[in-house]
């Protein structure tokens, strides 16, 4: 209603007893009825058929009655229904007050006010838990449950992210994931819906502010990139030739001093990467098991090199596996032309990863790898090298989940524009093992595309969808809806809510629950302007203030070193000698480097016996 009221339903159980009664005295009133209507007709020479039909009606009715308490084993209430409504004057409430009877007349019900013990009837309405007014009519328990108005279901868990407000309670949601079966979540929604504002609202923002968990994110259209650096996270650009690099092999200081089970367990895993890094670079080339022999050799090789270290100055990269295959090609194993011939292959196939246009899986890593929040562009990944990149950040991805075990701390995987990546390589594939193993670690993916028919036509997606208690729908009308319910149960509500037009607004399941929802944010509120990835409003507002849309800084090879760098400096003091072991530089190169951000004020310089040291101003 468009005005305030509020519904009292005031109940008083009946004893089974005093039910049995009544239906034992309205049958013999009702027999003494017909009785009587026989006898009038005997009299009045009339033939007599049966009792009327009014009579016959009612006594099937109280056997009705009758054999539902006695089979059900029902019991019964008195039931008192107080409708409130006020208004500021009484021409206004006449007019309320008609409205309500006219919904009435509507359902089948008579609504008759309360003249002349209006505030009893008040005083009745109101929790007091006083009644005032005994006028109450008898239901058996199977009919009172019509008279029950909360019929809608509502999401709210400990410890939930606020996920928008429930349509139809007008409650809000706060739904816990890892509370599901299995927490992970696909958001399906056409181009605008809505469903990045959704996925930085709850997965990206609430979950660094509400708890310790990790977030990692796959942006195949760089869409994330402004929000994960605002936030301070760390963003891998993987386009060839930017600056920006992702190791692989990177090894941490845990694993460095830790004992030697630990160690070969790590080479292992590191082992199995190396050698399917190795298969996806080498295009229309069969990888057998002597590729594998030779791969895995070297990966040994590299470690124990690195292992053998005082101090883990140098860090293991695939351009240091080319060598260690160069190594072997030249010794005894190149001798023979068929190994020879296998140890070439691998070298040449690496070629363009470590020297040529794909180079950033080859060196160290530019951007600190233990950011809370973490976040992968894949927009301008050229085709013939998607799948080497894609396993190198879905293997970083299990590093990380697997390492965050040990901690018991939860990591967050979202994958923006999911049909993106499962239309290149074996992308499907590795997101679904993801999918189906990541739960048992602690990993909640969530994946959004833009419409379910296109996920249901896929096999790959179709058993990704499956895997998934949570879900949201937004804007999916048409041949979307008749495909989605054909695989979930939908009332009618629910089922029209699938076309709403309106941004933010869907159809949210939530393991057995199915909801309405609304997430829309205010274009006034701070956030809208991080979140939002409209184009044309984010080059209106810059019109508006007279300026020219940003565009997207340059970050060029001396901002990457600085910004290495810089980091390594605020972590502990550095020297020299540490910039060497991350950076492809000469000694003259790093010393020279310290010496301008020491002029640039950007460094503070301490000096020891050993050699100078710096450290990050501030």
């Amino acid at each position: 209603m468009e005005f305030p009221s509020f519904l009292t339903l005031d109940y008083a159980p009946v004893l089974p007893d005093i039910i049995e009664d009544k239906l034992g005295s309205a049958s013999m009133n009702n027999e003494r009825a017909i009785s009587n209507e026989e006898e009038k007709k005997r009299k009045r020479n009339q033939i007599s058929t049966g009792p009327s039909y009014r009579l016959q009606k009612r006594k099937e009715k109280i056997e009705e009655y009758a054999d539902q308490i006695n089979d059900n084993d029902e019991t019964g209430f008195f039931v008192n229904f107080l409708l409130v409504v006020t208004a500021p004057d009484e021409e206004t409430l006449a007019e309320r007050v008609g409205q309500m009877e006219a919904i009435g007349r509507k359902e089948g019900v008579v609504i008759e006010t309360a003249d002349w013990f209006q505030l009893k009837a008040l005083n009745t309405a109101l929790p007091y838990g006083g009644r005032q007014v005994d006028y109450m009519r008898f239901f058996l328990a199977s009919s009172v449950v019509a008279l029950q108005p909360y019929y809608a279901q509502d999401i709210i868990d400990l410890g939930g992210y606020f996920m928008g407000i429930n349509r139809t309670t007008k409650r809000l949601i706060f739904g816990n994931r890892k509370l599901l079966k299995n927490p992970h979540g696909i958001i399906i929604g056409h181009t605008g819906s809505g469903k990045s504002v959704i996925i930085k609202l709850t997965e990206i923002l609430q979950t660094l502010i509400a708890t310790d968990d990790d977030v990692l994110v796959l942006d195949p259209q760089n869409e994330f990139e402004e929000i994960i650096r605002a936030l301070g996270g760390a963003y891998f650009d993987l386009t060839p030739k930017n600056g920006m690099n992702l190791n692989g092999f990177e090894l941490t200081e845990e694993v460095f001093y830790a004992d030697k089970k630990t160690k070969e367990k790590f080479v292992a895993t590191q082992t199995a990467y190396a050698k399917s890094l190795v298969a996806a670079t080498m295009n229309n080339i069969l990888f057998t098991q002597e590729h594998a022999t030779y791969v895995s050799r070297a990966t040994s090789i590299m470690y124990e090199k690195i292992f053998a270290q005082k101090k883990l100055r140098k860090q293991p990269t695939l351009k240091m596996l080319r060598e260690e295959i160069q190594a072997i090609l030249s010794g005894e194993a190149g001798q023979d032309s068929h190994n020879r011939e296998i140890l070439q292959t691998i070298y040449n196939c690496l070629e363009e990863y470590t020297e040529g246009s794909c180079d950033m899986l080859a060196h160290p890593s530019t951007i600190r790898l233990d950011n809370r929040l973490v976040g992968f562009g894949l927009k301008n990944v050229p085709e013939d090298n998607w799948e080497a990149v894609m396993l190198t950040v879905m293997h970083y991805t299990s590093s990380r989940i697997e390492y965050n075990q040990a901690f018991q701390r939860a990591v967050h995987f979202v994958v923006d524009e999911t049909q993106v990546i499962c239309q290149k390589g074996t992308s499907a594939a590795q997101l679904n093992t993801a999918v189906t193993t990541y739960r048992k670690f602690g990993g909640i993916c969530t994946m959004s595309m833009q419409n379910l028919t296109a996920a249901l036509n896929d096999e790959k997606l179709t058993e990704l969808f499956s895997n998934c208690d949570y879900k949201c729908f937004l804007d999916q009308g048409g041949v979307d809806a008749n495909a989605l319910r054909e695989i979930q149960e939908l009332s009618q509500t629910e089922f029209d809510a699938l076309s709403t037009d309106q941004v933010g607004q869907g159809v949210m399941v939530w393991g057995k629950k199915v909801v309405l929802f609304d997430m829309r944010i205010s274009k006034d509120n701070p956030l809208y302007s991080l979140i939002s990835t409209n184009f044309h409003e984010r080059a209106a507002q810059a019109e508006k203030a007279g300026q020219e849309p940003a565009e997207k800084p340059v970050y060029t090879e001396a901002d990457r070193t600085e910004q290495i760098i810089l980091q390594m400096a605020d972590f502990a003091e550095i020297s020299a000698r540490d910039i060497l072991s991350v950076l492809d530089v000469t000694q003259d190169e790093a010393e020279a480097q310290l010496a301008y951000l020491v002029e640039q004020g950007k460094l503070v310089e301490s000096q020891t016996e050993e050699r100078p040291r710096y450290k990050k101003v501030g």
